[in-house]
């Protein structure tokens, strides 16, 4: 089974798309229409200073994508099961999936990329060598409050991004254990900071009417297929949401999806995957794999109706659903937690969720069975 791939920003460079502007003219004559400029001379041209400019990175690479996928489409035996994208890129992939059209996309990316240019000034680092707990408790101990975790590339590369002055205060601490690397960007992209773009995005989408996914498209922001009727609302919420790429890539790996291609410019998804792989053989996602698990047990009992459901809700008369979303919001995987029977302590290996619709559980370090949440108390 096959993924294809759509790259984001970062992997923008000049030159990109050349071979492609002249086999697919309807589409570029398309673009330029839309844009109101030549999208083949924005990326083509000799160092074109707007290309690293957001307000016109996006739309070049949601084109050369789009471009990219025409050709692969024409040349190639291979039809993917399922579509993918970073950040940007899952704007290809809705494309690629029949969602919405290539002009419908385009506008979208280019009132998006008008949008976050336009937001408050911000900076973004990758730290590479540590996992998102170390680097929550580095900021947190520092009081480094308010920096988010904006892409969740692999399991020890985590983008950071806030305020500028944030960003550059947190270099002294994190560099202890990782290495630190600034972003160009002008933007706290990803992050609490892109909530009024978020807002006015979403007022953007509602003009836009989605159809269905012909090919399964994961969300950026849940790290699962999009359900029927979310896509407006998840695109929303991406602008200012975490990318959660591993989390997409290894429910894929999980799934036996066993060939995943780069579908644009650069190969800087491709080398994201070898090393998620490396760490998926290392055994590093359990936790990830614990809540599949769970999901899946959850799943096929509701296909078979809700008659566990409705039990469980008799004996747990509480908003079960409440109670896993605030769980999740203070407890981070990781986390130590204590067993009320024994006082035992331990930690979380996975998210909490909501066991047959309506039971909160979760996975603890040490146990292949899940826990309620009522036999667990917060350190």
């Amino acid at each position: 089974m096959t993924a294809y791939m759509f790259p984001g920003q970062g992997s923008q460079f000049s030159g990109m798309g050349a071979d492609y502007f002249d086999k697919y003219p309807e589409l570029v004559e398309e673009a330029d229409e839309i844009l109101g400029y030549s999208i083949k001379a924005l990326c083509t041209g000799q160092n074109d200073a707007r290309l690293d400019n957001t307000e016109f990175t996006q739309p070049a690479l949601y084109t050369v994508n789009a471009l990219t996928y025409m050709e692969l489409m024409q040349t190639s035996d291979v039809q993917p099961e399922v579509l993918l994208g970073h950040s940007l890129g899952e704007y290809s992939a809705l494309y690629a999936s029949g969602a919405i059209s290539f002009g419908e996309g385009l506008e979208l990316v280019r009132q998006r990329g008008l949008l976050m240019s336009n937001s408050p000034e911000g900076a973004m680092a990758a730290i590479i060598g540590a996992n998102e707990q170390e680097i929550e408790e580095i900021l947190k101990r520092n009081e480094l409050t308010q920096i988010d975790i904006a892409n969740y590339n692999c399991r020890t590369q985590i983008v950071i991004s806030g305020p500028v002055e944030q960003i550059k205060a947190s270099e002294a601490h994190l560099s202890e254990c990782a290495n630190f690397i600034p972003l160009r960007t002008s933007g706290a992209f990803h992050s609490r900071q892109m909530l009024k773009a978020s807002r006015l995005f979403s007022d953007v989408l509602l003009s836009c009417e989605f159809k269905d996914c012909k090919i399964p498209v994961i969300a950026n922001v849940t790290g699962r297929p999009y359900e029927s009727g979310r896509v407006a609302e998840l695109l929303g919420q991406q602008v200012a949401s975490s990318v959660h790429w591993y989390h997409s890539i290894v429910y894929l790996l999980h799934s036996r999806i066993n060939s995943l291609v780069e579908v644009g410019p650069g190969d800087v998804l491709s080398r994201m995957l070898s090393t998620i792989q490396r760490e998926y053989k290392a055994g590093m996602f359990d936790d990830l794999i614990a809540t599949f698990e769970l999901e899946q047990c959850a799943s096929e009992v509701d296909s078979r109706g809700n008659e566990i459901g409705n039990i469980l809700s008799e004996i747990h008369p509480v908003n079960s659903a409440d109670l896993v979303q605030r769980w999740n919001m203070d407890i981070s995987v990781g986390d130590k937690v204590v067993r009320r029977s024994d006082g035992e302590m331990l930690r979380t290996r996975s998210e909490a969720i909501l066991l047959f619709g309506s039971k909160p559980v979760v996975y603890l370090r040490g146990y292949k069975g899940y826990f309620d949440l009522s036999e667990l108390e917060v350190v």
